[in-house]
């Protein structure tokens, strides 16, 4: 019997094939005997990541607010954890605050994601790559910005001049400070 190991080191991360079981030779082997097997070479992707990534901006922006994200793969029937990201039936479901992130590793190249984002009224949502497909020992990163800003004011000064003696062409001055 032998033994056999095939690896393709054109590409890495990437085996074409794996052996290691012992394959029998027919007996009696002589010079003349000619042993025939099939070897099927398997393609095997090397994973790739996703990580989904929040930033809160604005004068009106609360950094400590959950904002809630779901992570939909394609593939329903990836289960498990995931790096940061645990999923059911490919679906998972996280908060992030300000400055926060989750990383899905080693999902399986190919797959296709996409990311929403909830619980963010009232803030203007900026997105980047929350749709995509899972590249080959690569991270790709969904990018989500929640801006919020004071609605803005009015302020207004005014003088009543008044009395006896009052002289209601006088020039008074005003300091507004904010």
């Amino acid at each position: 019997s032998f033994t056999y190991t095939f690896y393709d080191g054109a590409m890495k991360g990437i085996v074409q094939g794996i052996g290691g079981e012992h394959l029998p030779l027919p007996a009696p082997m002589r010079e003349w005997a000619t042993a025939s097997y099939t070897f099927t070479n398997l393609f095997v992707a090397a994973p790739g990541n996703l990580e989904v990534t929040n930033t809160v901006s604005g004068t009106d922006a609360d950094p400590n607010k959950d904002f809630a994200f779901t992570v939909t793969l394609d593939d329903t029937n990836i289960n498990g954890t995931y790096g940061d990201m645990t999923f059911v039936d490919g679906v998972a479901a996280f908060t992030l605050k300000h400055g926060e992130s989750k990383a899905a590793t080693g999902l399986p190249a190919g797959v296709s994601y996409t990311v929403e984002e909830s619980d963010n009224e009232g803030y203007t949502v900026t997105k980047a790559n929350e749709t995509g497909t899972i590249q080959t020992g690569a991270t790709t990163t969904a990018e989500f910005e929640n801006h919020k800003d004071l609605a803005p004011g009015n302020l207004a000064v005014t003088n009543t001049v008044s009395g006896t003696d009052a002289d209601p062409n006088k020039d008074f001055a005003f300091t507004v400070t904010l």
